[in-house]
């Protein structure tokens, strides 16, 4: 029953025509991973090499963050993968609040179809379209966005625990060693959620 729902998402996320964002796009990109999934990945739109195969995280960027998943001793394919946006921004281009608004509705069900216990939202995008999902004041600034990078955030059922999203390493290679760090906290906090050593 549950990858029946799962299937239907799908089907309605390939033919979303919400947004000026489907007049161009090859085709929308559904979340995708295991349906008992603890670890819930959003990231900010698909890139070129994920609208050519149809899988979110897929390429360079899927590769980073692999690797950067493995230094939290965490698995990739044991997490559900998803985006903010199910359809590519224009080359260079920024989501628009509209856009992100008529993708929202689909975060959420996929949210209540998975059920995870920990949302991580990769960069600035992702972590605002979070917040707004469940209320929560944003930062007045982007700027101030990465200070909540590697802090867990509770939200009712859910801990969303913001991280950057590795596709900024590939402008900018001097946060690598940041990232790394970021990444390790996550490992460190499930670590400890595992144990029960952080309160409810």
């Amino acid at each position: 029953m549950l990858r029946e729902h799962i299937e239907r998402l799908a089907l309605q996320v390939s033919k979303c025509e919400k947004c000026d964002l489907a007049l161009k796009r090859e085709r929308a990109i559904p979340g995708e991973g295991p349906l008992d999934a603890e670890i819930f990945l959003v990231g900010q739109a698909p890139f070129d090499s994920e609208q050519k195969n149809g899988r979110p995280f897929w390429g360079v960027t899927g590769s980073f963050l692999r690797y950067f998943l493995g230094r939290a001793e965490v698995n990739f394919y044991d997490c559900w993968r998803t985006n903010l946006l199910k359809c590519p921004l224009p080359r260079y281009g920024r989501p628009k609040w509209r856009q992100v608004n008529a993708c929202l509705p689909y975060l959420e069900e996929e949210l209540k179809l998975i059920g995870p216990k920990i949302i991580v939202p990769l960069g600035k995008w992702a972590t605002k379209g979070l917040l707004s999902l469940f209320g929560i004041p944003r930062p007045e600034k982007n700027s101030m966005i990465p200070e909540m990078f590697g802090e867990a955030i509770y939200a009712g059922n859910y801990i969303i625990f913001p991280l950057p999203h590795p596709a900024s390493l590939v402008y900018r290679s001097s946060l690598w060693d940041p990232t790394v760090s970021l990444f390790e906290l996550l490992g460190s906090f499930l670590s400890s959620l595992r144990k029960g050593e952080l309160d409810e």
